[in-house]
């Protein structure tokens, strides 16, 4: 499987014709139709669903079109780091969890953009397991995680915040008038909590062996929908929902437990050869944070 290749396959995949994509890439009809059916017998799976009116994707070929397109970026982004010999340009692909330290790093950017106006920051919500797989796996340049990280593989640098637990509640909840909270207090209640595996079970235990977990996830926007639609309550950081509006439906009360601070740190992989305008910005943050 040569790069060539992958660009057809995934021109198919877009313009879900042979033909269309065959004109798109230049090339005849029956080279591109030869070249999928050796594509499918190297891979020695069905890629493509070739009926009357339009070609479709089997699940082997939506698999290979998600890789491809990380692969392309991939390919694309290397070519562009070797040939660029010229000022400081280009993309910055950072991976952010949730908090207002990401506010710190946007800062940063952009003072950094009024010295290098020709770099851009591409920026991915996730939760820090997806994070460090698309650092591991080349897509992204940094990334921005609430845990420790194993520094065998990784670089890290602390980030100038901290934020504490709370609980985010409707406003008619019986719990939204205290001021605090303690994670026993939750135990009657449906609990929304995250779905990284640490922070789940800590979070079930502390509250008591009556726990119920109605629903797990992995950015606090989605949280608040269910917390909105009345499915729980909660367990997550301040400040990430706007719940200073009196009209708004929900509120934030802090917990007063002894729980680990959640340190926010900016991540980037150990051994790994970054391109200019990266080893630039994160130059720029050691001396500017």
């Amino acid at each position: 499987m040569d790069i060539r290749v992958l660009q057809y396959f995934v021109s198919i995949a877009e313009e879900k014709s042979i033909s269309k994509a065959a004109q798109k890439r230049h090339i005849t009809q029956p080279t591109l139709s030869r070249q999928m059916k050796d594509l499918e017998e190297e891979l020695g799976t069905q890629l493509l669903h070739r009926g009357s009116r339009e070609i479709s994707l089997t699940e082997d070929g939506h698999y290979l079109y998600n890789r491809a397109l990380e692969i392309l970026s991939l390919v694309d982004k290397t070519t562009n780091n070797l040939v660029d010999k010229g000022p400081i340009s280009g993309p910055i692909a950072i991976g952010a969890a949730e908090g207002r330290s990401i506010k710190t790093v946007i800062d940063q950017a952009k003072a950094f953009q009024e010295e290098f106006p020709n770099t851009r920051l591409d920026v991915t919500s996730g939760n820090a397991d997806d994070i460090i797989e698309k650092i591991n796996a080349g897509i992204l340049d940094l990334g921005i995680v609430a845990r420790e990280v194993n520094h065998e593989h990784f670089k890290s640098m602390a980030l100038p915040s901290q934020e504490a637990w709370g609980v985010l509640l409707p406003k008619d909840h019986p719990l939204a008038s205290q001021k605090s909270l303690q994670l026993k207090d939750l135990e009657p209640y449906p609990l929304i909590i995250t779905n990284q595996k640490e922070g789940r079970n800590l979070f079930l235990e502390r509250v008591g062996k009556k726990a119920k977990l109605a629903a797990t996830f992995n950015l606090v926007y989605n949280a608040s929908l269910m917390v909105e639609s009345g499915m729980g309550v909660a367990i997550t950081w301040p400040n990430l929902i706007n719940t200073d509006s009196p009209t708004g439906p929900l509120t934030f009360i802090p917990l007063t437990d002894d729980l680990p601070d959640i340190n926010l740190h900016l991540i980037w992989k150990r051994n790994s050869q970054q391109s200019r305008v990266v080893q630039s910005f994160l130059k720029f943050l050691k001396e500017n944070l």
